[in-house]
């Protein structure tokens, strides 16, 4: 790999190349379009700090936002994209007012092109939605039913 600039090289970042050599991560920059030559450039320009975080390459780079975030400040910036909860996660941590007032909304906003799609084809989407009707249409009939007290 060609020394990058007119200065010698960091010996202290050469861990960097050590980590390079593990499984999956020169296939990852090349498949993200780099050239190991990129790598150099970014060890030397301390967007690869700390040394490693060359093994969150491959995540960094297959994921866009991350990816824009490492390419315009450095690892540490992508990786807090990527540590982020994942919406999943938020949403399990939802109350079931919000969950149903975001459904609602969700249903009221859907395009005709949209419900017409989930009509003409059953689908995964159309059956999940059909599940949580039936979920949810059976809740409605316990709290709805009068009390036996």
């Amino acid at each position: 790999m060609p020394v990058v600039g007119q200065n010698p090289p960091d010996l202290s970042r050469f861990s960097a190349f050590v980590e390079l050599q593990k499984p999956g991560i020169k296939q990852a920059i090349l498949k993200a379009g780099f050239t190991l030559e990129d790598f150099g450039k970014w060890v030397h320009e301390t967007r690869i700090n700390p040394l490693n975080s060359v093994r969150q390459l491959p995540r960094i780079l297959a994921n866009p936002l991350a990816k824009k975030q490492f390419l315009q400040h450095d690892a540490r910036e992508a990786l807090k994209v990527l540590d982020q909860p994942s919406s999943s996660a938020i949403l399990r941590e939802a109350t079931l007012d919000q969950l149903a007032q975001s459904l609602a909304m969700k249903i009221r906003s859907l395009s005709w092109p949209e419900v017409k799609g989930l009509m003409e084809m059953p689908n995964e989407r159309a059956q999940t939605l059909l599940d949580c009707f039936d979920e949810l249409k059976g809740l409605c009939e316990q709290i709805s039913a009068p009390s036996a007290d």
